[in-house]
């Protein structure tokens, strides 16, 4: 696997001494694969040449490390996003319990309460973002997120402001809108996305 992610691009800092995940980490993911574990040890760091792809490593998993994007940074940020839905919270924790992020570019969130996604901003190797339902206007916050290639917005029924945030989304293909209704179709003209679609 290594020497397959090196051959497409990937730049590898081999790991030298082998080292334990945290206890707190195998009680949670108690069933992680053997070959997965294994994997872990052979590299401190697997990145690509710009720096903002990643794979998650012990010291990522152990607290460990200098990222300023922790390894279930996705999970907290749904528990701060949603903290006044238990429900919403308990499900999350759920999701992640049985989810361990290896090597994330996708995700979808749901009943996202705040005024804008700025709570996304440091998700820069994201390429596919769905979101259903939501009380945000604008979607400022995804301004960094320049690998996006697909975003897909169900039910965001306050969401109004679009183009500002969509103009630096300079790799954006696919953009669809379904029961936004706030949102003018005037808006979209001039927009370069390849894709779009309103429902």
């Amino acid at each position: 696997m290594i020497e397959a992610l090196k051959n497409i691009g990937f730049v590898v800092t081999e790991r030298l001494e082998r080292k334990e995940l945290s206890s707190d980490l195998q009680n949670r993911y108690s069933e992680l694969p053997a070959d997965y574990q294994e994997f872990l040890q052979r590299f401190q760091t697997i990145t690509n040449e710009s720096d903002n792809v990643w794979f998650n490593s012990i010291e990522d998993f152990n607290g460990e490390s200098d990222s300023g994007f922790r390894w279930n940074e996705f999970e907290l940020m749904g528990l701060e996003a949603l903290a006044d839905d238990k429900e919403s919270c308990d499900m999350i924790r759920l999701f992640w319990d049985s989810h361990i992020p290896i090597l994330i570019n996708w995700l979808q969130l749901s009943k996202v309460r705040t005024d804008n996604l700025s709570f996304l901003e440091k998700t820069i190797s994201l390429q596919y973002l769905r979101i259903i339902g939501g009380s945000f206007t604008s979607i400022e916050g995804l301004e960094k997120c320049v690998n996006l290639k697909t975003l897909f917005l169900q039910r965001c029924t306050a969401l109004t402001n679009l183009k500002p945030t969509i103009a630096s989304l300079y790799n954006l293909e696919r953009l669809n809108l379904e029961a936004c209704r706030k949102v003018s179709v005037e808006e979209l003209k001039g927009i370069a996305v390849r894709y779009i679609s309103v429902i």
